[in-house]
């Protein structure tokens, strides 16, 4: 027999009914916009996230009754979580013409090396200084400030390597990177760049497509596709490009927004191989801010090698990469030898026919000493040369501040 329901209980259940559902509407109004941020924000391209450094957590509720900006985002109230301003800096990109660069020893006299220059090219200045600097050492700011204080746009490049390069090596590798191994030693480098407070171009692994430094592709895991990521993509362009793509990430995590990022192969593969084409190693055009190629004319300095002009040289890695990139491209190395013919002709050539790639807005010769006497003075017929190549109007000796 069923117990006929008292008017009382019929009261006390609907109140009871109310109460749940007030609690369930006062759940309801805790930033359901917040929340789906939280749950999707993982889900964001790298791309996406990069766009802006991250935005301290809050960790106040706001009142359900004021208005929230979704833009804004709450003062830290700690050191230890403040996200670094972003230092905002451009370097001007040439309607027409190129600017001149030069290598510098980031480790010698800078001041005697760059009045050196000034002097024998009879007062050109240089927009740009190549300079070079290994993962074994910090970010030098007080060599590189003075680039910066003599109105030159530093240009670092930033790896490591064989001879001249540090030893200590076998520690570094892309997967150590890719893995955040080195996350701690790239923030510092990244935060001390940042300070500079002055535009820099820095230009990690060049010559990634080579086969003589240990970031390229080919000790990578080079043409196989079964060891590392995607299965229809090279291993090592694909290594490179996720290394590449993490410690941008690094940098622009910490406001390092003065850095532009220069992707510089070599202007021939070695090995000529389809995988290894420079194209594949392209991190994106949201990792990158200049396209750079490295060639020079050896001459018959070496077994291998035979005299080419410039546009033997470069002109099928230049087509390559512009026909499918959109960036202001430089010839980041460039350089040539004595031996095996005219150096002089050669210099007066290869400015000339620089023109006829309008996309190139800088040139940056080898200054060194090394392989060969690869400097644009190693014979007077070869400074005058130079000297007269950069002295066109197109060529720009200084960057517009």
């Amino acid at each position: 027999m069923k117990r006929a329901l008292q008017p009382t209980t019929i009261r006390g259940a609907l109140v009871g009914v109310l109460l749940v559902l007030a609690a369930v509407l006062a759940a309801a109004t805790v930033s359901p916009t917040a929340n789906a941020t939280q749950r999707h924000a993982s889900y964001l391209p790298i791309a996406a996230r990069n766009l802006e450094p991250p935005a301290p957590t809050a960790t106040a509720t706001p009142s359900p009754t004021a208005t929230q900006t979704p833009t804004e985002t709450p003062t830290p109230t700690s050191t230890a979580t403040a996200t670094p301003t972003p230092i905002v800096l451009t370097i001007p990109i040439p309607e027409s013409g190129a600017y001149t660069g030069s290598f510098v020893d980031l480790y010698g006299n800078i001041t005697a090396q760059v009045s050196d220059y000034e002097t024998r090219t009879e007062g050109k200045h240089m927009a740009i200084g190549l300079v070079y600097q290994g993962w074994s050492f910090g970010f030098l700011p007080n060599h590189v400030q003075q680039l910066i204080d003599r109105d030159i746009i530093p240009i670092i490049t930033w790896g490591w390597g064989p001879d001249g390069w540090p030893k200590d090596v076998e520690y570094l590798t892309l997967d150590g990177v890719i893995n955040g191994d080195f996350d701690d030693y790239v923030e510092k480098w990244a935060l001390a760049a940042r300070e500079m407070r002055s535009p820099i171009l820095l230009r990690p692994w060049h010559e990634m497509n080579g086969n003589w430094f240990p970031y390229s592709g080919v000790f990578n895991g080079g043409g196989e596709t079964t060891g590392y990521g995607d299965p229809t993509v090279p291993d090592g362009p694909e290594r490179f490009v996720d290394a590449w793509r993490h410690i941008h990430e690094v940098f622009q995590r910490q406001g390092a927004r003065n850095v532009y990022w220069v992707f510089s192969p070599n202007a021939d593969s070695v090995p000529h191989e389809p995988w290894n084409s420079p194209v594949n190693y392209y991190p994106g055009d949201l990792y990158v801010d200049w396209i750079g190629s490295d060639g020079y004319n050896w001459g018959n300095t070496q077994w291998w090698s035979h005299w080419m002009s410039f546009e033997e040289i470069f002109d099928d890695d230049l087509r390559l990469l512009s026909e499918s990139i959109d960036k202001p491209f430089m010839i980041a190395e460039f350089a040539c030898t004595e031996e095996g013919g005219d150096k002089a002709a050669w210099i007066a050539d290869a400015y000339s026919k620089m023109k006829d790639y309008p996309y190139i807005k800088a040139a940056i010769w080898f200054n060194i000493d090394k392989e060969t006497n690869w400097r644009f003075d190693s014979s007077e017929g070869s400074r005058r040369a130079f000297v007269a190549a950069i002295s066109d109007p197109y060529y720009i000796d200084r960057v517009p501040q």
